[in-house]
């Protein structure tokens, strides 16, 4: 097996050797394209097919997939409706009716802190940074707790 070999657009992984019946080597390079750089966000199968499935407007979906796209590690988006719409070349109100379907279908939460709105995306969907299913439920748990009780990251209270 010869060493990965960087071969034009892509990387050669192994090159083989053959021969035909009538003796004439035939060498052929299994390659494949480099890897997508950059961010990147995790989708689950099976709540990509519950959304799939669902009667989703399709501006919902798009809404949703420029929210995932904007996500921070901690599924956080700090941006308005407004913003939003502009983004899209949506209406406030198509913007207005998909985030409220999202909110409904706990797909995202809207928040407010010091007076900046803003969307936790629900780490069983999508995820930017937990590693396995405890650390998405444990987020989602502290999102929720963040949301409903005022605390910090460390469960303390939010003035």
């Amino acid at each position: 097996m010869i060493p990965a070999q960087k071969v034009g657009d892509t990387v050669a992984l192994r090159q083989y050797s053959l021969f035909t019946d009538d003796g004439e080597l035939i060498s052929t390079t299994l390659t494949k394209k480099p890897r997508l750089a950059g961010d990147w966000i995790v989708f689950y199968k099976g709540q990509l097919k519950r959304l799939a499935e669902s009667n989703v407007e399709a501006s919902t979906l798009r809404v949703y997939l420029w929210l995932a796209s904007k996500q921070t590690f901690e599924n956080y988006v700090m941006t308005t409706r407004k913003t939003i719409a502009e983004k899209l070349n949506l209406s406030k109100i198509t913007v207005h009716r998909a985030i409220n379907w999202l909110i409904a279908n706990e797909y995202i939460i809207e928040t407010k802190v010091e007076g900046n709105v803003g969307y936790l995306l629900n780490p069983d969907v999508t995820t930017k940074g937990a590693k396995n299913k405890a650390e998405r439920k444990n987020l989602w748990q502290h999102i929720q707790r963040v949301i409903e009780k005022g605390v910090d990251k460390n469960d303390k209270p939010v003035n």
